[in-house]
């Protein structure tokens, strides 16, 4: 979603009933949920609590996608085959090494994205060396 996360319709027939409709823009056309009608004066007090609801739809959705995108492994041959076969990010135990990141880049154009510590594991995947960190591997796109 981009933009404007809540619209506020009025018309002229809405002017004469009281009434204003509150569109989520977070949800698909026709979903139910995506507006409601609402009177005028209570407009201000909706918009908070609105707010908060598209919040967490939109920070359910990102968490779902990552959830779904990242996948964790301790094999090398299927850390190499998924990040070719595979879009998201791959999470391994990591050695932190220059080269060990540019063989992986020239294997399969993927490069580290984020580091956490310490390793789950005590040795790379990537290229068996001792793990100092745990990295997400992808390519770009």
């Amino acid at each position: 979603m981009r933009g404007v996360p809540l619209r506020i319709e009025i018309g002229a027939r809405d002017l004469e009933a009281g009434v204003a409709t509150l569109v989520r823009r977070d949800r698909a056309f026709k979903e139910e949920g995506q507006k409601r009608t609402v009177a005028l004066a209570a407009i201000v007090a909706e918009i908070p609590g609105a707010l908060e609801e598209i919040q967490a739809s939109l920070f359910a959705q990102a968490k779902a996608f990552l959830e779904s995108h990242t996948i964790s492994t301790s094999d090398r041959v299927e850390f190499f085959r998924l990040l070719e076969e595979r879009a998201g990010m791959i999470d391994i135990a990591w050695c932190e090494r220059t080269e060990c990141e540019a063989a992986v880049k020239e294997a399969s154009s993927a490069t580290s994205r984020n580091l956490r510590r310490p390793a789950r594991s005590a040795t790379c995947v990537a290229c068996g060396e001792p793990a100092t960190a745990q990295a997400y591997f992808a390519q770009s796109y």
